[in-house]
């Protein structure tokens, strides 16, 4: 048996467009698991809508917030298929998507499969923030289009709660599991990131992402280099270098940058002035704190 799991917190329109896009893939030996992480908006109606017309479907409830790793976890501690695949509520998986990513399950040495994730439709050029979550290739283990085995997953004790505020648990999770099996990318595994609206407030909490490397560089020392997905790592102590660049040419750049934002059709400056260069002062910051704090060297 396979379970698909999805977890959602407030995000009913999404979950709607998410679940209509899996209900083709069930089949016999496939179940669907909704986490509703303390949802106060109309999810539960939608999930008992999906759960009444197709019994392959199951709703976890929490009574209390979880967060995104707590809810993974609780599909995992409830999953019955020897696989468990994740995709995210605001996600929409192609109709061969499941049979994609669980093929290469084939080979027993493999403990993780990962697909890519495009913005809007396949082709699409996303531009920043849009790039944000996106993964082309697949370059990264994305829990957006992702898939374990089950056993193995629960073996090295799940998500990391701790990692879920640099939204790198997925991360972090496949540097354990790289230490008792192989994980393979599935590039004919594709899910459509459905299109968001974008804050400040979003963009700025997206910065502290990059900050997790000082974290996992101290916490698995030179495995981060190893594996098939390479970090965003220079010469391994500059993270995300091409910031540097950003920065040092900032003056001259903002009024090109600012040109191609309009000709590209976006219009709200808060964003682009969040970025240029908010965003980027702000991630460098924040790698620097928590380099300091893991007493490793990296800027």
């Amino acid at each position: 048996m396979v379970t698909i799991a999805v977890c959602t917190r407030n995000r009913q329109a999404y979950l709607e467009r998410c679940c209509s896009a899996l209900i083709p893939q069930l089949g016999g030996d496939v179940e669907i698991i909704t986490i509703n992480d303390a949802s106060t908006d109309g999810t539960a109606g939608s999930l008992a809508s999906f759960h009444y017309a197709h019994r392959n479907v199951r709703i976890i409830t929490l009574s209390e917030h979880a967060g995104v790793s707590g809810a993974r976890n609780a599909a995992l501690r409830a999953a019955r298929g020897s696989l468990i695949v994740f995709t995210d509520d605001d996600c929409a998986p192609e109709p061969d998507w499941l049979c994609e990513i669980t093929a290469p399950f084939a080979d027993p040495a493999v403990v993780c499969v990962y697909g890519q994730v495009f913005y809007r439709q396949r082709g699409y050029r996303g531009y920043f923030p849009e790039r944000c979550v996106e993964n082309p290739g697949p370059r990264w283990p994305m829990t957006a289009c992702i898939a374990y085995r089950t056993a193995a997953l629960r073996a090295v004790g799940g998500f990391d709660p701790v990692f879920a505020r640099y939204h790198n648990e997925d991360t972090e999770v496949a540097l354990r599991l790289a230490a008792v099996g192989a994980l393979i990318p599935a590039p004919r595994a594709i899910v459509i990131h459905q299109p968001m609206d974008w804050t400040c407030r979003t963009l700025l909490a997206s910065a502290r992402n990059a900050s997790v490397w000082p974290i996992l560089s101290r916490r698995y020392g030179d495995a981060i280099f190893r594996q098939r997905f390479r970090p965003p790592i220079r010469w391994r102590h500059v993270v995300n270098a091409e910031d540097y660049g950003y920065l040092l040419t900032l003056p001259l750049l903002i009024p090109i940058l600012l040109i191609r934002y309009l000709l590209h059709g976006k219009r709200d400056f808060r964003i682009f002035f969040c970025k240029w260069p908010v965003w980027l002062v702000l991630r460098r910051l924040l790698v620097w704190r928590e380099a300091v704090r893991s007493r490793v060297f990296m800027v």
